[in-house]
């Protein structure tokens, strides 16, 4: 999921959320983790909620057992998963699977506590598709070569679901062989050429297309260039599925290819400007800041605490409000001591913002400030 998606579309301005970061590698099936963060969330922030987010977290805490169809956890997280952030609202909850460490934390907020992800979802920008007559897996790649089963908004469904749905007769169910259904090799190859095209149409109805690798078998890649011309953000390549395969194989297919889940950045855009947090405050106010990167170290130094501080909390909303306006909020990792780099839609901020010293929010500064030379003087 992207940031903006999260902060924009789906949570903020409904509402208060309870944001939960934690590790589910060794959390067994009762859950009782996400219920522990739960009841430290109401009994630390209570009385910021709503009435019907309060009853919803007070239910599952009750509850001598939780499923994760009652956390509302979908398919996107699985037990045994390394990393993970929840939000919870009364009626929803959005789970987002993410590549980096995250401390155990539960908060409430106006918005989504979206810090830990900032840098987590940068590295998740390439997702890899595994196609044959018989078998099919998508996966999200991130770093360090490290694939993660995704289904969902992602997920087209097999070949073989789509023969069931175009050619099936009432008597065949779904453990059907192609062969029983009596289709020409000149229909099949058609067949995959109109699969295809559907999985294109999924793709591109994505806000923001991630870059997705199409892992095919022979059949497929036949009729792959017919598709995905033109489709820069596709490319495809020739495997050969088996219900042997396991992540290993086609991590060491995509090692051949030269495919990998793509990096941070490593310095600042050559446009961007190291800036004071006043500055950066002022260009977001007058509407002209079109990207920020947050230093990374800081980053990690402000969302890696047991504790979460009022200051952290009022960086976060600042933050997730520039995502809602479309600000591209990026990590990136600098040579110096920079820990905010802005870029800048028409280079003329100065002029607008003169005259908006006493509309800056002065509290804001100040906790932003704390925070930046807390981390100064530790480094």
């Amino acid at each position: 999921m992207k940031l903006k998606q999260l902060c924009q579309n789906e949570l903020s301005g409904k509402g208060k959320i309870i944001s939960l970061t934690h590790s589910f590698e060794n959390v067994d099936d009762s859950l009782e983790e996400v219920r522990i963060l739960l009841k430290n969330a109401v009994s630390h922030y209570g009385d910021l909620m709503n009435q019907g987010l309060r009853e919803r977290a007070e239910a599952l805490i009750d509850q001598e057992r939780v499923s994760g169809k009652d956390l509302g956890l979908g398919k996107e997280v699985n037990l045994g998963d390394k990393n993970v952030a929840l939000f919870f609202q009364e009626d929803k909850t959005i789970p987002v699977n993410l590549s980096k460490s995250v401390q155990g934390n539960s908060i409430v907020s106006e918005h989504p506590f979206i810090l830990p992800l900032v840098g987590s979802l940068d590295l998740e920008d390439k997702r890899v598709y595994v196609i044959s007559d018989e078998e099919y897996e998508c996966y999200n790649l991130k770093r360090p070569s490290h694939l993660i089963k995704s289904q969902g908004a992602y997920d087209s469904g097999s070949f073989k679901e789509f023969l069931f749905r175009e050619y099936a007769s009432p008597k065949v169910d779904l453990e059907f062989k192609i062969s029983a259904l009596e289709l020409s090799e000149e229909s099949l190859t058609e067949a995959r050429k109109k699969y295809l095209k559907q999985l294109k149409a999924r793709l591109l109805s994505q806000e923001d297309l991630a870059e997705t690798v199409l892992l095919l078998s022979q059949k497929f890649l036949s009729v792959a260039p017919k598709v995905f011309d033109g489709v820069k953000a596709v490319s495809y390549f020739s495997y050969n599925p088996s219900p042997s395969n396991d992540n290993g194989n086609i991590e060491k297919r995509l090692k051949e290819l030269e495919i990998e889940a793509a990096a941070p950045r490593d310095n600042a855009s050559p446009e961007g400007l190291a800036t004071t947090v006043e500055e950066m405050l002022k260009i977001d106010e007058v509407g002209d800041l079109k990207s920020l990167l947050i230093n990374q170290e800081f980053l990690s130094f402000v969302t890696d605490r047991q504790e979460i501080t009022p200051d952290i909390i009022a960086f976060n909303n600042w933050v997730c409000s520039a995502i809602c306006k479309g600000v591209d909020v990026k990590t990136v990792s600098s040579t110096d001591q920079s820990v905010f780099t802005v870029e800048t839609y028409s280079g003329n901020h100065q002029e607008k913002s003169s005259d908006l010293k006493q509309s800056i929010d002065s509290k804001l500064i100040e906790q932003i400030k704390n925070l930046k030379e807390e981390y100064l003087a530790k480094h």
